[in-house]
């Protein structure tokens, strides 16, 4: 499990052999069919070769291919597109904000796998920014102070009954359980929507935004809040308690930078050089003075990746990466560059890629011994790179 923290930008990379030669250096493009600069907000697969993307100025694309190739789709109005499902290969579902009325939250809906979208919903001062579907017979849309629920697979939508609430992320664990969470807004749910629960003081300042919510299973929910001092939401009880983690970053004003967590086993990353360890699902954390870090503390780090529960990449400023075969116990300092790496990915135990300023990306297939840097034809910054 991974929770993002922060969406700054979604850019979709793949890697593609050159057609004659199988074994030859392989290249990043652009996938999309006109490098438009239109920002993506949001991407799902339904399987391995099937996925949509959504972003800004209505823009809608899909592939069938893996993202080998992505086609335009003809989006039924100029919005602005926050997030996207399926109930199945045919029907999925779009919201977004209407850029041209103001906050007019849209829903979209295809039910030919994006040939044809019909506008379902327009509401007034809505300003929809996350769906999910538990099932094909419960959906949820959640936006500025509503949410709103379908139970017939997206044709319909009726309001739910949360009271007042900014919401920016929905998750169900099944058609009755979920949460709902935004800016200083949480809500979880028993009994699919009838009657949503209000947790206050869970998100602890006003402006804090509760930028992604998990339901892992029926009675834990995770969160990720974003603030001064970045912080993780744990209820193991279905809310009725709940732990903030975020105590050891905020007494430094340090900022969480990334986090992810393969079964109990988790780490965090922060902007000072701190690395946080739990083994207990998230209960309890160590920080880093347990481990010996071979390098000066004030090191930036903004990305971690596991693939297993004892080998752990990081990457940060200067171009590092660091390496952990013993589960956080001992690191190595695999490279040295002078661009800031922000994103780190690896494929499998050998293969990995990190991206980072001005368009870098190194790839290593030992895993991290070497390190090779790739030309990827681009000058912006990469802030994240992931695998299907």
């Amino acid at each position: 499990m991974k929770i993002i923290i922060t969406l700054l930008n979604i850019m979709i990379l793949l890697l593609l052999p050159e057609k004659n030669n199988l074994n030859a250096q392989t290249s990043f493009f652009w996938q999309h069919p006109l490098p438009t600069g239109n920002q993506f907000e949001a991407v799902k697969f339904i399987n391995q070769q099937t996925g949509i993307a959504v972003g800004a100025a209505g823009t809608i694309m899909k592939t069938t291919n893996g993202g080998v190739n992505w086609v335009v789709q003809p989006s039924p109005i100029y919005a602005y597109l926050w997030d996207v499902t399926y109930v199945d290969i045919n029907i999925w579902i779009v919201v977004g904000v209407d850029v041209s009325s103001g906050n007019n939250g849209i829903i979209l809906r295809t039910t030919n796998g994006g040939n044809n979208w019909v506008i379902i919903q327009n509401q007034s001062g809505a300003n929809y920014k996350g769906v999910d579907f538990p099932s094909p017979n419960a959906g949820y849309v959640v936006g500025a102070g509503t949410v709103h629920k379908s139970t017939d697979q997206g044709a319909t939508w009726v309001l739910q009954p949360t009271g007042l609430g900014n919401f920016y992320t929905v998750d169900f664990y099944d058609d009755m359980i979920g949460a709902a969470a935004g800016i200083n807004s949480l809500r979880t749910t028993t009994n699919g929507g009838l009657n949503w629960i209000a947790h206050t003081g869970v998100i602890e300042f006003f402006l804090d935004l509760c930028a992604g919510i998990s339901c892992t299973d029926s009675s834990t929910i995770v969160g990720g809040v974003e603030s001064g001092s970045d912080y993780v939401i744990r209820t193991t009880n279905g809310g009725l308690n709940w732990i903030n983690y975020h105590n050891f970053l905020s007494l430094n004003g340090e900022i969480m930078r990334d986090m992810e967590m393969i079964n109990n086993t988790g780490f965090i990353v922060s902007n000072n050089g701190r690395i946080l360890k739990t083994t207990s699902g998230g209960l309890n954390w160590s920080m880093d003075t347990t481990f010996i870090m071979p390098f000066p503390r004030g090191l930036l780090f903004m990305g971690v990746n596991m693939t297993d529960e004892n080998t752990i990449y990081l990457a940060g400023a200067g171009g590092a990466v660091l390496k952990s075969s013993n589960s956080g116990i001992n690191w190595n300092y695999l490279t040295g560059y002078q661009t800031a790496l922000r994103s780190i990915q690896f494929l499998d135990v050998n293969t990995g890629y990190a991206s980072g300023d001005g368009g870098t990306i190194f790839k290593t297939t030992n895993s991290g011994s070497n390190w090779n840097e790739i030309n990827s034809g681009f000058v912006r910054n990469l802030y994240s790179n992931f695998s299907i």
